[in-house]
């Protein structure tokens, strides 16, 4: 009764049915992200901060199904926040297939603050939602998981996006 109660009133949240509709008119939510920052500081980049934390090893088994790899093919792990101008707007959860993806994309997300999103962009990667739901109270406003799948088919990202509530907050 309570989660049922917390998910009607987090769906309720002002700006919280349209920002679900932009990501789902988007096969990059790190494109959408990066709107909202324009928006709210023009000339400011999404930057994707690393978090400290070893990915589940229960998770890791789901996202290597999900991502239809092989038990000997590797997977990449990256627990992020992104964020602008200081500004957390979502916490990220990303499983990738690095043998799917050019070695300089994979330089790139395991040495740069670039958020996944734009590292892969120029593959035309598309975005297929898997679930959206209200995350626990006191942990943001919506989470979704998608996985991001290549022009050929094969699958090279799974990603757990939970976003703050200051994805809805107005642009000064």
């Amino acid at each position: 009764m309570a989660a049922a109660l917390l998910a009607a009133l987090v769906l309720a949240a002002p700006g919280l049915e349209a920002f679900q509709a932009e990501l789902a008119a988007s096969d990059s939510a790190t494109a959408v992200l990066q709107r909202h920052c324009d928006a709210r500081a023009p000339g400011e980049n999404i930057i994707a901060a690393g978090l400290p934390t070893q990915a589940d090893p229960v998770a890791t088994a789901a996202s290597r199904r999900d991502l239809r790899l092989r038990p000997w093919a590797p997977v990449g792990y990256r627990r992020v926040e992104l964020s602008c101008a200081g500004v957390v707007l979502s916490r990220a959860e990303n499983w990738y297939a690095p043998g799917r993806l050019p070695p300089a994309k994979n330089r790139a997300l395991e040495t740069t603050r670039t958020p996944f999103g734009v590292v892969a962009r120029p593959l035309d990667y598309r975005r297929r939602p898997l679930k959206s739901e209200a995350p626990a109270a006191g942990q943001g406003v919506l989470r979704n998981t998608a996985i991001l799948v290549r022009p050929d088919g094969k699958p090279i990202a799974k990603v757990v996006e939970t976003y703050s509530d200051q994805v809805l907050a107005p642009a000064r």
